[in-house]
C-alpha cells in the first residue's frame, strides 16, 4: 500500500463521519449532570444498581431510559435495588422525564420540591421507602401526572391541597404514611 498523503488524512479527519459523539449520546450534559448528583447522594448500593453509571453514554445505565431523538432522559426506574441515601434536587433537572420509579429502596429525608418542575412526568412512584417530612406542595405543579404514589413512607402534616390540580391524576395512594387532617376538597 502507498503512504497515504497529508492532504487525503486532512480530508478523511475532517470530513469523514467517525461515529456519534459521547455527549450526542449522553443524553444531553445537564441530563448527566442530574444524574451523576442523584448517584453521589446514594450512601449504599448493595445491588451494583449504579455500577455503569460513570460509561458516556447514560442510554444505557441501569434504569436509564432516553428518547433517542430528543437525545434526552426519559424514564428512571430503580424499584427494589436496596438504594439507601437521599433523593438529590439535580432530580428536578431532567425536563424530559416521564417516568420515576424509586419504590421500594432504602432512601430516607425528604422529597425534593425540585421535582415539581418535571412538567412531562406521568408516574412518579417513591412508595415504600423512608422518606420523611411533608409532602412537597411543589408536586401538584405536575400536571401531565397520572401515577402518583407516595404510600408506605414516613411522611407527616397534611395533605397538600395543591395536589388538587392534578387533572389528569387517575391513581393517588398516599396510605402506609403518618399523614393527618382532612382530606382537601381540590382532591
Amino acid at each position: 500500500l502507498a503512504p497515504i498523503s497529508a492532504a487525503v488524512l486532512t480530508f478523511l479527519l475532517l470530513f469523514l463521519p467517525h461515529g456519534p459523539s459521547p455527549t450526542v449520546l449522553a443524553g444531553g450534559s445537564d441530563d448527566r449532570s442530574a444524574l451523576l448528583s442523584f448517584k453521589s447522594s446514594v450512601s449504599s448500593d448493595p445491588n451494583g444498581a449504579l455500577a455503569s453509571w460513570g460509561s458516556p453514554n447514560v442510554c444505557n445505565w441501569t434504569g436509564v431510559s432516553c428518547n433517542m431523538a430528543a437525545r434526552r432522559v426519559v424514564k428512571l426506574i430503580l424499584r427494589d435495588q436496596k438504594l439507601s441515601g437521599e433523593v438529590s434536587p439535580a432530580l428536578g433537572n431532567l425536563s424530559h422525564l416521564n417516568i420515576l420509579n424509586l419504590s421500594g429502596n432504602l432512601f430516607t429525608g425528604r422529597v425534593p420540591s425540585e421535582l415539581g418542575n418535571l412538567f412531562h412526568l406521568t408516574l412518579l412512584d417513591m412508595s415504600a421507602n423512608s422518606f420523611s417530612g411533608e409532602v412537597p406542595p411543589e408536586l401538584g405543579k405536575l400536571s401531565s401526572l397520572n401515577y402518583f404514589d407516595l404510600s408506605g413512607n414516613s411522611f407527616t402534616g397534611g395533605v397538600p391541597p395543591e395536589l388538587g390540580n392534578l387533572s389528569n391524576l387517575k391513581q393517588l395512594s398516599i396510605g402506609g404514611n403518618s399523614l393527618e387532617g382532612p382530606i382537601p376538597v381540590e382532591l
